[in-house]
């Protein structure tokens, strides 16, 4: 059979599901580097100081830490980044910014002490199964796998934490609209287990606290004592 020339269908496909552009800056990938060339990854954004004292701000007793690493720039590149993780089906982006999330928050002194004197678990914020299927997978899943990766910290098991029902977008919300709009809207499975661990609650975004601070809630009332909270960034 005569070879044919040009790329196989199969690398096509490769190349239209996982193109070699850095999704920010449209450049050229090196190898190596995944959604996002390096130069993007490390410099185009604004990274926040792990061990910032603000972390330790207006937070809910429980809640031992938060850790961002970005300043959201709403209408600017990290909006954009993240509408491609939850609506352009790339979710090896959420891994990357999970792996680099991992790794800024390692570099926390206080994360670090806080999570050798515990055992920490990844709890990905969950989505309602019709947004799951719609979207074909949940960003902060991804996102914590990636987290996982960098630091070793398991990711909790799927179907423990749910969300029990849809909600409207809380964008455009003020806070106490926000608060109601999320209120009741997870359901923790009740296990000793929890005491032992320290819940880490993973997003892409941290903007006013209600959702996590709602989820946290119910793994509280589950059985944990404290938790923290994981996102790319915060607003």
């Amino acid at each position: 059979m005569e070879k044919q020339n040009g790329p196989s269908l199969f690398t096509s496909l490769l190349q239209i599901l996982f193109p070699e552009d850095c999704l920010i800056c449209g450049q050229l990938r090196m190898p190596g580097e995944r959604a996002l060339c390096r130069l993007c990854l490390y410099n185009r954004f604004e990274r926040l100081d792990p061990d910032r004292e603000a972390l330790r701000l207006f937070l809910p007793v429980r809640i031992l830490f938060r850790c961002a690493m970005w300043r959201f720039d709403k209408g600017g590149d990290i909006r954009e980044l993240l509408h491609h993780l939850k609506y352009g089906h790339v979710a090896g982006l959420g891994w990357d910014l999970g792996y680099e999330l991992g790794r800024h928050s390692r570099e926390s002194i206080r994360v670090n002490r806080l999570v050798s004197q515990n055992r920490p678990l990844l709890v990905p914020v969950p989505l309602h199964p019709a947004t799951e299927r719609k979207r074909g997978y949940n960003q902060a899943v991804v996102i914590a796998r990636g987290v996982s990766a960098a630091t070793g910290w398991p990711v909790l098991e799927k179907g423990v934490v749910t969300r029990v029902r849809q909600t409207d977008s809380q964008t455009g919300l003020s806070l106490e609209e926000r608060r109601e709009n999320v209120r009741g809207v997870f359901r923790a499975e009740p296990d000793p287990g929890w005491r032992h661990h320290l819940p880490i609650l993973v997003d892409d975004v941290f903007t006013t606290g209600a959702t996590t601070f709602e989820l946290m809630k119910s793994i509280v009332e589950a059985g944990a004592e404290r938790s923290g909270i994981l996102t790319v960034a915060e607003a």
